[in-house]
């Protein structure tokens, strides 16, 4: 099988195109002879394809991810057709001797059917007489019986309707039977994505989309109000607003290329004649449309800069159509050998990816993700009650929260939480969330919400300005328990384990150590809180100015740091200034810097053990 392979970097990431360029003659004859293969690709994140049906791009971080990839489609599609090629008929030794012994009797007959007819020829052995005088009923059985000998062996035509009778009964068995599985990881059905009306469902789409760096700026939302548009249309329609942002003085002319002959476009207006201003492309989708397309749309902007020089700007848009899915939860399954084009989110049908499973969540769900590496950068707005969570809350064993892994795919945070309340987050690995352009990054960032963050490992995630590396919250509730925060860091900022920026938080029995920070509050670093609880934490070779910073104006609130244990840190241990500070029951001890220090602030203090610091 030839494979088309095309690789292309835009704008730092690289773009890996494949589609199918034929077969040779022994495949070809394969093929005819058992039928079109198809290829598994679940565990690229993507769904399962005919071979000859290979159409499709995907969008990598690095050319090393794109070179595994490559590597790894290539190796499962040779898989596909070695066992297509090895692949052997009904025939055996003992079938093979018998259609021999047939061809033999069948020669011998022959030989005797030629020689009875020389002897009809020569004597024959009914007259034309005898035939006319035959009574009817003496060929009426036998007529009979020949029809009922063709039908046999042809096989009579049912009528119509009983045809469609027949397949809507298998196709309600297949669904019946489709709900019995085996485990988590069953082969999915390869007859999903084909366009039979009598037997495919009406697949209502979802789409998603991935905007590429540039200077539009793209909005999105279901709508079905066309309003505006000469050509109506009763399909299923997504609507973009693209807004011109930067660069542009004068009017913008405004265009698109590139779409797929499965989906219509529409624009209007197509020219914006005064910023700012904003445009309406309608994506509109047919209702028996299959999952599984990939279609890129570029949007181009023509216009001048405030000097009057022309400019051409391009955004590309990838847009991935999949079957929406009939299940409403409670559970929503993740797996690394799940699909979000033909997964559905049940335990048997799981998706690819938590932020799918997060997509279609609702409140009082469940986001139950099994064991295995997840590059994403997850993005939680406006939800409510959702448990995202690995098989930790199940089994209790720490080697699941070190195997079930989220790891961030681009720059930025790897997990954003806003706008939200009550997320809980628990039981994984939140590593290499790393600042872009911006110096914005590192692990979990919640913003306007409440959140729940239990049981986690979050290492190695970096930011290079402003605040926080491995958790961040603003105007936030959050409550951080049990977790281990290791080895995060903020070069040019403030705040490397936990940073909490105008939120109240819970911290208690967190294990936090080998963080830094420049800025100070390399552990734990709290600024305009009007209450915070700092209880029975363990910290411990952190580096930077200072360990934990405290500083809150509200002399009234509730600011409590008992039984924590803070020690052999490469800086002060505790820096804090305004409010009312009551520290109880703490071992601050063999620091390189101060034990307390303060220059403003008031503390009460009860039964500390503070001693051998610089």
């Amino acid at each position: 099988m030839r494979l088309l392979v095309k690789r292309q970097l835009r704008g730092g990431r690289y773009f890996v195109c494949f589609k199918s360029a034929g077969f040779n003659r022994d495949e070809r004859r394969r093929i005819k002879r058992f039928g079109m293969p198809y290829v598994d690709l679940r565990a690229e994140g993507l769904g399962i394809y005919r071979l000859d049906q290979i159409d499709f791009c995907l969008i990598c971080v690095s050319s090393d991810q794109a070179e595994n990839m490559i590597k790894s489609i290539r190796e499962n599609i040779r898989a596909e057709l070695d066992r297509l090629l090895v692949r052997k008929g009904k025939f055996s030794g003992e079938s093979i001797v018998k259609a021999l012994r047939r061809e033999k009797m069948l020669t011998f007959g022959l030989a005797c059917t030629f020689v009875l007819l020389l002897i009809s020829a020569h004597r024959g052995i009914i007259s034309s007489h005898q035939i006319n005088v035959q009574p009817e009923g003496s060929f009426g059985s036998a007529h009979s019986e020949c029809n009922k000998a063709s039908a046999i062996f042809a096989g009579e035509l049912a009528p119509l309707e009983e045809v469609r009778g027949s397949l809507q009964d298998s196709t309600t068995k297949l669904e019946k039977d489709s709900t019995r599985y085996e485990g988590p990881h069953d082969r999915f059905n390869p007859s999903i994505g084909k366009t039979s009306s009598a037997l495919s469902p009406m697949v209502k789409p979802d789409f998603t989309l991935t905007a590429l760096p540039g200077t539009l700026m793209v909005d999105s939302d279901w709508d079905s109000d066309i309003t505006g548009l000469k050509e109506k249309s009763s399909s299923e329609n997504f609507k973009l607003i693209l807004t011109p942002v930067g660069g542009f003085g004068g009017p913008v002319t405004l265009g698109f290329t590139g779409f797929s002959p499965s989906v219509k476009c529409y624009l209007y207006p197509k020219r914006i004649k005064k910023l700012p201003g904003s445009a309406t492309l309608l994506i509109s989708l047919a209702p028996k449309s299959p999952p599984q397309i990939c279609c890129k749309i570029t949007v181009i902007a023509r216009g001048q800069t405030s000097s009057g020089e022309l400019i051409t700007h391009e955004k590309e848009l990838v847009l991935a159509i999949r079957q929406k899915s009939s299940y409403r939860g409670p559970v929503w399954h993740v797996s690394p050998q799940g699909s979000d084009q033909s997964g559905d989110g049940q335990w048997g049908s799981p998706f690819r990816t938590i932020q799918r499973a997060i997509d279609c969540s609702s409140p009082g769900d469940t986001v139950l993700v099994e064991r295995g590496i997840y590059r994403e950068n997850l993005n939680i707005r406006k939800k409510e009650n959702i448990i995202i969570a690995s098989h930790f809350i199940y089994d209790k064993e720490r080697s699941t929260i070190k195997s079930t892994i989220i790891e961030a795919k681009g720059p930025g945070w790897v997990v954003t939480v806003g706008q939200s309340k009550r997320i809980t987050l628990c039981g994984f690995t939140i590593q290499n969330g790393k600042s872009g352009d911006l110096g914005y990054g590192g692990g979990v960032y919640c913003y306007n919400s409440s959140i729940n963050i239990f049981d986690n490992i979050i290492a190695r995630n970096e930011n290079r300005s402003g605040y926080g590396a491995g958790i961040f919250c603003y105007a936030s509730e959050p409550h951080i328990l049990r977790n281990h925060i290791i080895e995060n860091h903020n070069y040019d900022g403030s705040g490397a384990g936990i940073c909490c920026y105008k939120s109240n938080p819970d911290i208690v029995h967190n294990v936090i150590n080998r963080n830094f920070s420049s800025g100070g509050g390399s552990g734990i670093h709290i600024l305009y809180a009007t209450q915070a609880r700092i209880i029975r934490n363990l910290l411990y070779g952190n580096s930077g100015s200072s360990t934990i910073v405290l500083f809150s104006p509200d002399s009234t609130g509730d600011f409590k740091v008992i039984n924590n244990t803070i020690s052999h840190n490469q800086a002060d241990a505790i820096k804090y200034s305004g409010g009312i500070w009551s520290f109880e029951s703490n071992i601050i001890t063999l620091n390189e810097g101060y034990g307390l220090f303060t220059l403003d602030g008031v503390a009460r203090l009860l039964y500390n053990d503070i001693w051998g610091n610089g």
